[in-house]
């Protein structure tokens, strides 16, 4: 079932096909605290449909693990988006990439 959107009252929800996955890499460098990360995306929807829309991304990544429980992660997210959709799509026609960085720590409360 693919959630279509507002634009699309009476299809709001449908039994249109949809496909995807993703493969994704890491490598530890040894004796330092960082992390490479490699990862490749897709994800079709409305397939077979005159709405058909593509998203491609790769994804490049650097950790730098400050402890076992904390670390840093800077990506960079090229995107690529394809439809011969008119109307609600149209909009990402001019998604290009996205640069994220995070922190996270990880905390063990005792219960």
């Amino acid at each position: 079932m693919i959630f279509q959107g507002p634009h699309l009252p009476n299809n709001l929800f449908n039994d249109f096909k949809a496909r995807g996955g993703y493969v994704e890499g890491a490598y530890l460098i040894p004796n330092t605290p960082f992390e490479l990360q490699l990862r490749y995306d897709t994800d079709a929807r409305n397939v077979d449909q005159p709405s058909e829309a593509t998203f491609d991304t790769w994804t490049a990544g650097l950790q730098y693990h400050f402890n076992k429980k904390t670390r840093a992660t800077l990506n960079d997210a090229m995107r690529d988006f394809r439809s011969d959709a008119v109307g609600p799509n149209s909009h990402l026609e001019d998604v290009d990439g996205r640069v994220a960085l995070e922190y996270r720590t990880q905390a063990l409360v005792p219960g």
